[in-house]
């Protein structure tokens, strides 16, 4: 089964900042730098959790990868004698190195992003970044240019402008075509300062200096639409981020001033995200006290699971009859919800079964700017059913593959309990 496209999007904490680059770039060297390193990473890994032996055991092996690497870079026939085509060439071997390592280890979760990648993955679950406000892309000769300007940036402020191309940052000279570069050097911790130099058509060329802020992407994550003559709301969440359940609260709010007495949660492609979000979706409809929104498994050879608290910072916002839509797109933190929902029979869970992510992802950042994604637990229902590879089964199986107003007359007779599937029997 090949997840969704988002589907490594399901984290269970901020992500572990690890001071050191690349790890591979410390194995260029002596097996204790290999040790010492490894010894940091796996006790990042427990930042958050000791479930597991936090001492290292690493046998000869280790040792043996990095008398590799000594020897292809001082013996290999094919290391390259320019300077600049070595470290290219050492980058190679470092990519392909862990993208292996990774692979062998199994977790299908597992993925080493380069920056701009990593980047624009953060960025959509925070709802946020750091920077100055720009999109930029590459135009038709192959310069990085400014795509979009964002209302009240650091950028718009400074007159940039849709078209500029960017010369050069911090005096680092940008490439033709090397958005990634361009992308990793304008981004930035929020009140520091960077220094650009911008071509402008038709123009002289100009140096600014933009103090970086924080930015917001703009993604809404919640939908809301109210059908008053079925007194039926229906608030669609496309993605658990952190602006997640302000965007819910302030439909939940919408719903109860239109009076509407029935509510479909629509969680159909909703790929997951961050797992606090998905609890304290639950604790709108389902009070704190009523047990765990989910169990969470840290090591499999430990029987012990740790139960996650219901997140709902006080009364259920919406206690009128809920369904709950779901299809095979539904994965990870949406599955939290829809089996926590229906675990509580708060709502009838409606659709096709769901995706099957139970896993749970830890990023670790770099401060050269990519991350590295492990599976470190697995989720469970509130009632112990796993997640992982089998999904939520519905209530009420339902070709869910259409628009949202065609399923009108099924889902209100699943509100009436008269409905009856066409195909059975």
């Amino acid at each position: 089964m090949v997840p969704p496209p988002s589907m490594d999007e399901s984290y269970d904490a901020p992500p572990a900042r690890l001071a050191s680059p690349r790890w591979m770039m410390i194995l260029w060297g002596t097996g204790l730098a290999v040790v010492i390193f490894l010894a940091g990473l796996s006790s990042g890994m427990l930042l958050e959790r000791s479930s597991h032996d936090e001492s290292v055991r690493l046998d000869g092996s280790w040792r043996e990868l990095a008398d590799v690497i000594h020897f292809l870079e001082r013996d290999s026939y094919y290391r390259p004698d320019d300077a600049e085509d070595a470290a290219v060439w050492r980058d190679g071997l470092e990519q392909q190195a862990i993208e292996a390592l990774l692979e062998a280890s199994g977790d299908e979760y597992a993925a080493f992003m380069p920056p701009r990648e990593a980047a624009a993955a953060s960025a959509r679950l925070t709802g946020e970044y750091e920077g100055i406000g720009v999109t930029i892309g590459e135009n038709h000769n192959g310069d990085v240019e400014v795509q979009s300007v964002m209302l009240d940036s650091p950028a718009e402020e400074a007159d940039v402008r849709v078209g500029d191309v960017v010369g050069a940052v911090e005096g680092t000279p940008i490439p033709e075509g090397d958005t990634e570069l361009a992308s990793t050097l304008l981004k930035g911790e929020a009140g520091s300062d960077v220094s650009i130099d911008f071509l402008r058509p038709n123009a002289p060329a100009y140096h600014v200096t933009l103090t970086r802020a924080t930015i917001s992407t703009g993604e809404k994550t919640v939908a809301y639409l109210y059908l008053p003559e079925e007194s039926l709301a229906i608030v669609q969440v496309s993605l658990f981020a952190l602006t997640t359940t302000d965007e819910l609260d302030a439909a939940l709010d919408q719903v109860n001033k239109d009076g509407a007495e029935r509510l479909v949660l629509d969680l159909r492609g909703n790929p997951g995200g961050w797992v606090s979000e998905a609890q304290k979706v639950v604790g709108r409809f389902v009070p704190d006290d009523a047990g765990p929104a989910l169990l969470e498994d840290t090591w499999p050879a430990d029987e012990q699971m740790v139960e996650l608290d219901i997140d709902g910072d006080g009364a259920p916002q919406f206690t009128g009859d809920l369904i709950v839509l779901v299809d095979s797109g539904t994965a990870s933190a949406a599955e939290i919800v829809a089996s926590a929902l229906q675990h509580y029979d708060r709502a009838t869970v409606v659709g096709q079964p769901t995706f099957g992510k139970g896993s749970v992802q830890r990023v670790y950042e770099f401060e050269s700017g990519e991350s590295l994604r492990l599976t470190i637990a697995e989720w469970f229902a509130p009632g112990g059913q796993r997640l992982q590879g089998v999904g939520v089964d519905p209530d009420v199986l339902l070709n869910v593959d259409t628009e949202i107003s065609e399923l009108i007359p099924d889902l209100a007779a699943v509100f009436a309990g008269d409905w009856t599937d066409p195909t059975a029997g």
